[in-house]
């Protein structure tokens, strides 16, 4: 596993965009106008800055596989997050959008351990041409061995029926399903302690 920096970002947006396909509740987020292409984007590019400043954004040593987790209580610069977060505001969700956004995200936020003491899995993906090829295996080696040594179980949310039985095979739980009508998902909260 090794560590992304500033110079893998194009690579690393490349496969979080394609980790978007199929994914209702990512879709939801962006404005759904004539430049959806371009808003997904924008938000890849949020993962990956926010995931940066947050010290979490890891790729395979292929270079096919992306996985965004992160202390959930680690220091960042927090002007730098606030900048990203206008930022995705007017390039991705549009100002009608953003109260139903950050309704939802501050839900999401309630879910979580409020000591913050643990890892937020935010984004797991593989490129297209590395879906099948290792990458991802050893992300999830590399990560689950993190979670160990720092003795800190991982959350994530997931709103993929299919996602949520790999992490369920892969030892997480969930421990809490919100089912979000307007949005026409379900969101699975999951949980995987320390092994």
């Amino acid at each position: 596993m090794l560590t992304a920096t500033k110079k893998d970002k194009a690579k690393v947006v490349k496969i979080i965009e394609e980790s978007f396909k199929g994914n209702p509740s990512v879709t939801w987020v962006v404005k759904n106008d004539s430049k959806k292409d371009k808003r997904l984007k924008a938000l890849a590019e949020y993962l990956f800055d926010v995931g940066l400043a947050k010290k979490g954004v890891y790729l395979s040593s292929d270079h096919n596989a992306v996985a965004v987790i992160f202390r959930y209580n680690t220091k960042f610069n927090k002007l730098l997050v606030l900048y990203h977060e206008l930022r995705l505001m007017l390039r991705a969700i549009g100002f009608r959008k953003i109260p139903e956004v950050l309704k939802r995200q501050a839900y999401l936020k309630s879910q979580k351990p409020p000591s913050g003491n643990f890892l937020y899995f935010w984004l797991y993906g593989a490129s297209d041409e590395g879906k099948g090829h290792g990458g991802a295996f050893e992300l999830q080696k590399d990560i689950y061995k993190l979670s160990k040594d720092l003795k800190l179980p991982i959350f994530l949310e997931t709103t993929i029926p299919q996602n949520r039985i790999v992490y369920q095979r892969f030892g997480f739980e969930v421990y809490n399903t919100w089912k979000v009508d307007e949005q026409g998902v379900s969101v699975w909260f999951m949980k995987r302690d320390p092994k």
